[in-house]
């Protein structure tokens, strides 16, 4: 399985507890997060695309077909693309 740590070289990026690290994993164009209790896609966004912003959260919403950005339940699997317009390139694709 993918780890987080894994994707970046620096380590200090993000600090997940371990738990936390077992919600991504590796696809070709895309890794997927699960939601845990307490994220938010905007929280999520600022981890991946260094922008939490609703310029950045609504397209990545729309592309996972999520039809209220402000309501995503744990257990959601959030796809992380390589590229969303509005976002640009995720820190996945800087590994």
């Amino acid at each position: 399985m993918l780890k987080i740590t894994d994707l970046f070289d620096n380590k200090d990026f993000i600090e997940l507890k371990e738990s936390e690290e077992e919600k991504i994993t590796g696809g070709a164009n895309y890794a997927t997060y699960t939601v845990e209790r307490g994220d938010t896609l905007s929280e999520i966004t600022e981890i991946f695309y260094g922008d939490g912003t609703a310029s950045c959260y609504k397209p990545v919403a729309k592309r996972n077909g999520i039809s209220n950005p402000n309501l995503i339940r744990p257990g959601k699997k959030i796809k992380i693309y390589d590229y969303v317009a509005g976002c640009g390139y995720s820190r996945l694709s800087e590994a």
